[in-house]
């Protein structure tokens, strides 16, 4: 990921995600309605990110771990966002985030 700013990432990631010139991410791993038995299967980094412009042994500060109460609810991800082929300002609009 590279050049982005304050958003939230859900993901299952066999290797270490990479950012770069990034600010503000939150990172939470992928919701059970969107794991298949092959993902089930594959070990999961989504928590052990690097950011290529933090490589200090402290945190870096340009992302955090989603707190699981500011999770989107596993009810959204299956009932609101059922994979469809559905525009992204739909999507964003069912969830509650209005589009600029």
């Amino acid at each position: 990921m590279h050049g982005s700013k304050d958003v939230d990432v859900y993901l299952h990631s066999t290797s270490r995600p990479i950012f770069e010139d990034c600010e503000g991410l939150r990172f939470a791993p992928l919701p059970d309605s969107y794991k298949t038995p092959e993902i089930e299967q594959s070990a999961n980094q989504w928590n052990q990110i690097d950011d290529f412009k933090w490589l200090k042994a402290e945190p870096s500060p340009h992302f955090n771990i989603l707190p699981a109460a500011e999770r989107v609810s596993e009810e959204v991800w299956s009932r609101k966002i059922p994979g469809n082929d559905e525009s992204l300002d739909g999507t964003l609009q069912a969830v509650g985030i209005r589009c600029r």
